[in-house]
């Protein structure tokens, strides 16, 4: 499995599906430079992230098998272990099992622009930490 630093998630977070479940109206990332509440809620969660990956025991990483060379399909399982969760996630609306699929997509979406780079795929959810990757 190869590791993965909480801080470059930041990028891959789904930003998008975050502000549409907490009621903002404004897609992100518009959303972000209009509003002064989602701008803060953005750097709070790029912290939180930072912070979760200096506490021990938090990690997330991730294993990419190609299963079909001929379509370009991948098997992809993610892993996320937080023995700490931050208190914080709770206080801004983000319950412990939120935040564990929000880090798994993230992880999708970081393998999907790190190891597919360029290329358009979908991604389908098998269950727990796995997904099937087929690039278009």
């Amino acid at each position: 499995m190869k590791i993965v630093d909480f801080s470059q998630l930041t990028e891959s977070f789904p930003w998008s599906e975050l502000y549409d479940n907490l009621g903002y109206a404004m897609p992100y990332p518009e959303v972000i430079m209009t509003s002064d509440r989602a701008y803060a809620l953005y750097t709070q969660i790029a912290g939180l992230l930072m912070m979760e990956g200096w506490e021990l025991g938090n990690t997330a990483s991730y294993e990419l098998e190609r299963i079909d060379s001929s379509h370009e399909a991948y098997m992809l399982t993610t892993k996320v272990e937080l023995a700490s969760i931050n208190e914080a996630w709770g206080v801004i609306g983000i319950v412990e099992q939120t935040l564990y699929v929000y880090i798994h997509t993230a992880l999708v979406n970081y393998v999907g622009k790190n190891e597919l780079t360029g290329k358009n795929y979908t991604s389908t959810s098998l269950g727990e930490g796995r997904y099937m990757l087929v690039v278009k």
